[in-house]
């Protein structure tokens, strides 16, 4: 509690008084303070008395002293930043002195006070005769201080950090922790700083006020500003980084590892791990994926190249181009290009658009599931006669992509019309809304259920679309010519080997060989006589 708080002093036409409160928490009002006021007020009091009202501290009006002066006496106060000046006037107790402007002037002049005078509240002290109160007779006005420029950026953007719980239970992977934005995108609002304006005090003094600064921020690669300077927005796809005072897009996202304190990654440009993707994650990259150690039963999908420089295990793979992997062991993969592995792949299902190939000779082999490409396999071994799983392999492919991509058309047709139809029940909702000024509450449910299936509906038609870029872009890159399949080691038997519409079993091991059409037939062909031809006719392998 502040000390002006523990007294009251009263100015009465014939009398002083004064209050004092008791002490609380160990404090009281300060005896020097209460002096220092009185002084000016200019109140003439025995001191001893003053002590006696001390000591008691009843919290009663008690008197000081009494009056018995001729003349109007004006108190003048200043508050001590100068902002406020306030004026008491005191009557006589005798004769019948009248109240002067000159007093009023002079009493000013005393403190200094000549600006942002109230003469109004100077005419009604005069005219109501009001005596006895603290008036508050001159006000300066407070500098404005500047408000420095500020970025704002777009909400769109925030990382979405919330963790979903279904049944109790938080889903770690679905965190989006990651937010990616796309070209011609609103990155931020730039807004300008404020000017200040000059204040003063009573005693005339300016008070200067400073005018706002300029937002500090700098435009790195990929961001663009607006003429005026007031909209940041994205030069390409990829995501935000605001380090060092300086904005940039990064279109290659990189991460130690894809793993319950990242979520599910989905990005529009190249992803890049430089450790694992743990089992149960997606990570989606617009551009591409690259990791750097191994995948375990994730997602992996993107319109580019997919390179992981481990193994695979139990990974699914989508890739609008091309796949490259160590090994694939019990993967789905599709791809509009090319598959390679350097080891093998193993108990797999693997489908692309042009060539699957195993690198590594002599060692490297197709063992199990089945592997389809529209042009050629190659790998060192194909099958195992130790596996009782048979090993398929089909090259030629285009029939089973059309009707994958006929397939997929026929489902994107029935869920743009179920999408359709939801978005017409919800705007017939939302009308409905707009007219009444509100839903009425049996309408409600609908409403919420409508909304939450045109969701899923617009999330599954992307998806859709995706798939069908991805197979519209292997059945494009499919090969009208013949159809090879490459064994540099052999093929062993048990192994089932299918160009186009022709089939040849595996019943006995073969080494070195080739499988091509010839003369409307599947033939065994030597495996040197079979690549010179392929290679005259053909690019190099994928690299």
């Amino acid at each position: 509690m502040e000390s002006e708080q523990f007294y009251e002093i009263k100015i009465k036409p014939n009398e002083v008084l004064v209050r004092i409160r008791p002490p609380d928490g160990g404090k009281r009002a300060n005896l020097n303070e209460i002096q220092k006021k009185l002084g000016e007020l200019d109140v003439s009091y025995r001191m001893e008395h003053l002590f006696d009202i001390y000591r008691r501290a009843n919290d009663e009006f008690e008197t000081l002293a009494k009056r018995e002066s001729a003349h109007y006496e004006i108190n003048m106060e200043v508050s001590d930043d100068g902002h406020e000046a306030f004026m008491t006037v005191i009557p006589p107790q005798i004769g019948d002195e009248k109240l002067s402007p000159d007093k009023f002037k002079t009493a000013l002049e005393s403190k200094g006070v000549e600006k942002g005078i109230l003469y109004n509240e100077i005419k009604r002290l005069m005219a109501d005769k009001v005596e006895g109160e603290r008036v508050l007779i001159a006000k300066g006005q407070r500098a404005i201080q500047g408000v420095d420029g500020w970025i704002e950026f777009n909400p769109e953007n925030e990382q979405d950090t919330k963790v979903s719980v279904e049944d109790n239970r938080a889903d770690y992977r679905e965190m989006n922790l990651i937010k990616s934005i796309d070209e011609g995108h609103l990155i931020a609002k730039v807004f300008p700083p404020t000017r200040g304006a000059n204040g003063f005090n009573v005693k005339g003094k300016v008070i200067k006020g400073a005018n706002g600064k300029r937002a500090r921020y700098g435009l790195g690669a990929n961001v663009t500003i607006n003429e005026d300077g007031t909209e940041i927005y994205a030069g390409k796809s990829g995501f935000v980084v605001f380090a060092g005072e300086k904005i940039t897009v990064e279109d290659v996202l990189e991460l130690p590892n894809v793993d319950s304190e990242t979520g599910n990654i989905r990005f529009t440009g190249v992803v890049r791990v430089k450790g694992q993707v743990e089992d149960g994650f997606t990570v989606e990259g617009g551009q591409g994926i690259e990791v750097f150690g191994t995948v375990g039963k994730a997602l992996l999908k993107s319109r580019g190249d997919i390179r992981v420089m481990g193994g695979m295990f139990g990974t699914k793979i989508k890739s609008g181009n091309s796949v490259f992997a160590k090994f694939l062991s019990d993967c789905q993969v599709s791809a509009g290009k090319h598959v390679v592995a350097e080891e093998y792949i193993l108990h797999s299902n693997v489908q692309a658009g042009k060539i699957v190939q195993v690198t590594r000779i002599p060692k490297g082999f197709i063992t199990g599931g089945l592997v389809r490409a529209g042009e050629s396999v190659w790998s060192p071994s194909i099958g195992s006669e130790a596996s009782e799983e048979k090993t398929r392999i089909e090259v030629g492919v285009e029939l089973n992509l059309r009707r994958e991509f006929d397939e997929l058309r026929q489902r994107l047709a029935r869920n743009r019309e179920k999408f359709d139809k939801v978005r017409k029940n919800i705007r017939v909702l939302q009308s409905h809304w707009e007219t009444k000024g509100k839903l009425p509450a049996e309408h409600q449910p609908e409403f919420e259920k409508m909304i939450k299936l045109g969701h899923g509906l617009r999330n599954a038609l992307l998806e859709s679309a995706e798939e069908h870029h991805r197979l519209y872009t292997a059945l494009a890159s499919q090969s009208d010519g013949e159809g090879f399949v490459f064994a540099a080691i052999g093929a062993n038997s048990g192994t089932s080997i299918q160009i186009k519409r022709h089939r040849f079993q595996v019943n006995s091991t073969l080494e070195s060989c080739a499988f091509r059409i010839q003369d409307d037939e599947l033939k065994v062909a030597s495996y040197g006589d079979v690549q010179r031809l392929y290679k005259l006719t053909h690019p190099k392998l994928p690299a």
